[in-house]
């Protein structure tokens, strides 16, 4: 048997937990091998705020409130949720020229995240990270028709 001290123990140990972590981060990435990357803002993401920069949206409570105020009663509570529940596949090697900018700003996150958006027929393009997307939704859905 072995004959550690209680320093050689600790280390062992250490070295034991630091080896699982690593096994474990590896095997996350082999069994997720060649799947389609897609994108999404997350399950339970709470938007706080978007900025379209002409128009900022600020979550007031419950309700939100445009900054400046758009000229008709707009439905927020649809933007938001096309927001949250959009969901999008990678399309590698596409660029997108003059594209709209919208800054996301989620709940317990410091800086917002920026997105650009391009319309593509009933669909979209978005690239977030340098990686563009393709989202089965149109633009008019995403950004409110005054700003388009």
């Amino acid at each position: 048997m072995l004959k550690l001290t209680r320093r050689g123990w600790n280390n062992v140990l250490i070295f034991a937990t630091l080896f699982m972590i690593l096994l474990f981060n590896m095997s996350d990435k082999i069994m997720q091998g060649d799947e389609v990357k897609t994108f999404s803002l997350g399950e339970y993401a709470q938007i706080q705020a978007i900025d379209f920069g002409q128009v900022k949206l600020q979550r007031i409570g419950r309700g939100w409130r445009a900054t400046p105020a758009l000229n008709n009663e707009y439905n927020f509570f649809s933007l938001i949720s096309t927001w949250q529940q959009m969901r999008g596949e990678l399309m590698p090697g596409a660029t997108l020229v003059e594209p709209y900018v919208v800054s996301v700003l989620l709940a317990g996150e410091d800086a917002p995240r920026v997105f650009q958006l391009l319309p593509q027929g009933e669909q979209s393009l978005l690239q977030y990270q340098s990686e563009v997307f393709i989202i089965a939704v149109s633009i008019d859905q995403l950004i409110p028709q005054e700003l388009l």
